[in-house]
């Protein structure tokens, strides 16, 4: 659930967390899921990206148009229920983000093609399958 009224840290912590959620390796032992599975972190910045401004009805977006598109990509390459449950609402409330996004899953998938298959098949047939997840 998302309070009203602007996010309770600054603007540098914001931007700390999209760094980490890019990154895909916590840093200092910060763990990145709740006791379901779901990353808490990914979930707290698509509910500042689905919230567009600043929270108080006419300030600044949290996060900016090419941070609110990272962790939408993020979100659909976890897959799972953050990507089923936030992200429609990140969309909805922004419908221009989606080209930016499609075109960040095109250049992943160029990328696992263009990269050579792992040598273990139990790895490959993970990744196989990953992919399928997100199609």
């Amino acid at each position: 659930v998302d309070p009203p009224g602007p996010p309770l840290v600054s603007d540098g912590v914001i931007r700390r967390w999209v760094g980490l959620s890019r990154g895909g390796h916590p840093e200092d032992g910060l763990a990145l899921e709740d006791e379901d599975g779901s990353n808490a972190l990914l979930r707290a910045l698509l509910g500042l990206a689905a919230r567009g401004d600043g929270g108080d009805g006419g300030g600044a977006p949290a996060l900016t148009r090419d941070e609110a598109a990272s962790v939408v990509v993020q979100s659909w390459l976890e897959g799972g229920e953050t990507w089923r449950s936030c992200v429609p609402a990140v969309l909805s409330a922004d419908g221009s983000l989606l080209p930016d996004v499609a075109e960040s899953a095109r250049r992943s998938l160029r990328s696992d093609l263009d990269d050579p298959p792992p040598s273990d098949r139990s790895v490959l047939e993970l990744v196989c399958q990953a992919w399928a997840g997100r199609a």
